[in-house]
């Protein structure tokens, strides 16, 4: 019995998590925007999935984490669990339930989005079939009304310092701001998020820091250039 079963479970599928936005063969899960923002004041966001493949049907899986990757229950994702068919788009509804955020800043959520393909008796029959769960994840920003700054405006407010031959970022805005392309004289650093309010030390020293931010649609803002006094 033991032997049977264990060659069964080897012929089913192997599945991977993968934390990336990926299509499946020549089409596959997509979602409708690479981030979410939440109007705070709203009673609820939808986000579009899209299946993209002609003949591939896919169970979707959803629910958001709070900042440190932990699932949480205050927000509802509905539904919580279908199955996308072929050639389709549907929506999902994400619900605060929690009225206690802060009114001065953005809070940080992730909506993960899983899709886990549909296997035929074919398949299962074959060897070595080999399956991807993919798993979509997005930041998920909550953002409350009438903020005293502009989001279009924060990335030309984003100012530097020098402390102990360190230079550090300074973000204060209310927003979080994703910093991409981010050189000190022209050498790279990795992408950042500098928090609402915050500041972090770069990794390099020198007279010139340039960088760009990521927008609500997920393109890249006009490069600033800030030069070290």
């Amino acid at each position: 019995m033991l032997k049977v079963f264990s060659k069964f479970f080897i012929k089913i599928i192997a599945i991977f998590a993968l934390l990336v936005n990926i299509s499946y063969a020549a089409g596959g899960i997509a979602l409708g925007a690479t981030r979410l923002i939440y109007d705070q004041d709203k009673k609820q966001a939808s986000m579009p999935v899209v299946n993209s493949t002609t003949d591939k049907r896919f169970l979707i899986n959803s629910w958001v984490e709070d900042a440190s990757s932990k699932k949480i229950n205050t927000f509802i994702v509905t539904p919580p669990m279908y199955v996308s068919e072929a050639k389709s788009e549907s929506s999902l509804r994400i619900i605060n339930m929690n009225q206690n955020l802060a009114r001065d800043r953005e809070t940080l959520y992730y909506l993960n989005v899983q899709a886990i393909p549909s296997v035929s008796k074919e398949e299962l029959e074959k060897t070595n079939v080999l399956q991807l769960a993919i798993l979509s994840r997005i930041k998920m920003m909550v953002r409350p009304s009438n903020l005293s700054i502009r989001i279009e405006d924060a990335p030309n407010l984003l100012t530097t310092s020098v402390n102990n031959h360190k230079i550090f970022l300074k973000n204060p805005t209310p927003y979080f701001m994703t910093i991409a392309n981010l050189s000190v004289d022209n050498q790279k650093q990795a992408i950042i998020m500098l928090e609402p309010f915050s500041e972090k030390a770069l990794e390099h020293f020198g007279r010139e820091v340039k960088f760009q931010t990521i927008n609500d649609y997920g393109a890249f803002t006009d490069e600033r250039t800030i030069a070290i006094q």
